[in-house]
């Protein structure tokens, strides 16, 4: 029972395009796992800065409102 050329050959051939879909499905998947943790990542981004500008307008109205008081006292 011994395996010639040409029929190694044609195993071969008959597999490749099995092997192929496998490793380029597990690469999509990998690359579908890394986009959407880049998308999560940004927003939280997003969050984290939308909560900076409301506590810098926060910051700004206070000293608005400071500056105001300090222009009565004169």
């Amino acid at each position: 029972m011994s395996i010639s050329g040409t029929d190694l050959f044609a195993i071969i051939t008959l597999f490749t395009p099995f092997i192929l879909a496998v490793i380029f499905a597990v690469f999509s998947i990998f690359a579908f796992v890394k986009v959407s943790n880049m998308r999560k990542q940004n927003e939280l981004y997003i969050k984290m800065s939308n909560d900076l500008l409301n506590e810098i307008d926060g910051v700004k109205s206070a000293l608005e409102k400071i500056e105001k008081l300090l222009k009565e006292v004169d």
